[in-house]
């Protein structure tokens, strides 16, 4: 997740899950380093797994653009891997790898009950590079290949995910890969880029806690790499256009979530905003900066996803 000004929240985030630089081993506390690509964008962990894989998921390694990129694999034993299956590329948060966002967000345990490939890529540095997208945008898709070439992949069921900063390059990628992706799901970010031209309407979701201090839920000054945001509901507006949506939002509320979901998309799609009264920058229900009654992101990422595919 982003680093929210070196206050108290850094300062947690490094001592919950611990962070790994893309090409050494010292572990920090810091704030975000900017992305900074090398020949060799493997994560630690990652290495670590490589030289001496343990547990049910397993690391590969990809080269794109002169570039050694690695994800981690997780196939729930339950899976029929003969059968055609949906899979989710989970985009993690900066300063942070796929591995200590696993640890918190314990997104294998859905995979599991959802019956899906869960699939964590590193981000060089650990952080994603909107700004030059074409690094990371080649990446996912090749990644979307190489997957396809290797598991039993109904490719017209291939999700994204993202939290933080992660959530920031799913955006950029329902963009410029929307042709490719079912459908995608944010927690926690935003765009502030205007060159976005899907070519065609993507189904969105954002989950948003209206006290997020890294990405203002009302918009200005943030901690993402200086950029000062639009207001979430204005971003999603720009969801709403894209999408070809009519009408109102239809809204509704549980809890301290209410929902604003706009239904009357072009090519099937919606475009949902979860609104958190009282949430903070985190992956709602884990076990970092909770407020009591938050909703459970793992269960309404999926239960969203699974209802669309991609067109033949």
């Amino acid at each position: 997740m982003e680093s929210r000004s070196i206050g108290r929240h850094v300062l947690a985030w490094f001592l919950l899950v611990g962070t790994v630089s893309c090409g050494g081993s010292t572990r920090v506390a810091a704030a975000s380093p900017a992305p900074s690509f090398t020949p060799s964008c493997v994560a630690t962990t990652a290495r670590d797994q490589i030289d001496h894989p343990s547990g049910p998921a397993r690391y590969e390694t990809l080269a794109v653009n002169n570039l050694l990129r690695d994800f981690r694999v997780f196939r729930p034993a339950t899976l029929d891997g003969s059968k055609p299956m949906p899979l989710v590329i989970l985009l993690h948060g900066s300063p942070t790898d796929a591995a200590g966002t696993e640890d918190v967000i314990h997104f294998d345990a859905q995979a599991t009950a959802g019956g899906f490939l869960n699939v964590y890529p590193d981000g060089c540095s650990m952080d994603w590079d909107e700004r030059h997208a074409s690094l990371d945008v080649d990446f996912i898709s090749h990644l979307i290949d190489r997957l396809g070439s290797e598991y039993s992949i109904d490719k017209s069921r291939v999700y994204l995910v993202g939290i933080s900063a992660g959530g920031f390059m799913a955006y950029r990628l329902a963009c410029d890969l929307a042709n490719r992706i079912a459908a995608v799901a944010s927690v926690a970010a935003g765009m502030w880029w205007d060159d976005c031209q899907p070519a065609r309407p993507i189904p969105i979701l954002e989950m948003h806690g209206t006290s997020d201090a890294n990405v203002p839920y009302d918009g200005g000054p943030s901690t993402y790499h200086g950029h000062s945001l639009p207001p979430v509901m204005t971003m999603i507006q720009r969801w709403v256009a894209y999408d070809g949506c009519t009408g109102a939002p239809v809204p509704s509320l549980a809890g301290i979530t209410t929902t604003s979901l706009w239904n009357r998309c072009g090519g099937g799609s919606v475009v949902r905003l979860d609104t958190v009264v009282g949430g903070n920058h985190t992956w709602f229900g884990s076990t970092f900066d909770p407020v009591p009654g938050e909703p459970n992101s793992s269960a309404v990422v999926w239960d969203f996803l699974k209802q669309f595919r991609l067109a033949a």
